[in-house]
């Protein structure tokens, strides 16, 4: 599975992508997102942000100093000092900064190799044989459903997999967006 951590700050169409790895990043109250080369010297006034899981859940962690304690907001919850894991689509506030953190999975492309994939494996939508170095497509699955099924390349073909509903042509999630419907409807709501 190929997964990608999306940072998207208050308004901005195109989010940052945070590859999930050990790299750790930080963020500023302004909103400056930088990778964090010198762990040990992190300036002041900063989180941390691990696009990783922690002991499995959650898709990264928030590392919040003392000095920022209760001026983060998790999903409108006031935030201690400390680690917090963040799930798909979390909510960050601090003062006029907004944060959300999303997963984007994608499929993962390689070869079939017998001693890494298992013996005598089939395609799942082909149910034909897989030989070595074939190329294949291992189904991701979804948020709540992990996959792993093995595909033929050819017969990939970025379809719905039948086994969790994985859909690649799915758009990703994005924040929500303030409109003028909502306006209106406060609008109607006051008369």
């Amino acid at each position: 599975m190929s997964a990608t951590i999306n940072l998207w700050k208050a308004l901005l169409n195109k989010p940052p992508s945070l590859v999930g790895s050990a790299n750790s990043y930080l963020v500023s109250v302004e909103g400056e997102i930088n990778m964090d080369v010198q762990p040990k010297k992190r300036p002041d006034s900063t989180v941390v942000l691990i696009p990783q899981p922690i002991n499995g859940q959650g898709i990264a962690v928030l590392l919040v100093p003392d000095e920022l304690t209760r001026q983060l907001s998790l999903n409108n919850s006031v935030l201690a000092a400390g680690t917090h894991i963040l799930c798909h689509a979390s909510h960050i506030c601090w003062n006029s900064l907004r944060l959300w953190v999303a997963r984007t999975d994608s499929a993962r492309e390689t070869q079939y190799e017998p001693h890494t994939h298992g013996k005598e494996m089939f395609c799942a939508r082909t149910r034909s044989r897989l030989i070595p170095n074939e190329p294949i497509v291992i189904c991701p699955g979804t948020l709540t459903d992990p996959c792993g099924m093995i595909y033929k390349k050819s017969a990939w073909l970025d379809i719905k997999c039948h086994h969790c509903g994985f859909d690649p042509n799915q758009i990703a999630w994005s924040p929500p967006q303030k409109g003028q419907s909502n306006i209106n409807e406060l609008t109607q709501l006051a008369e």
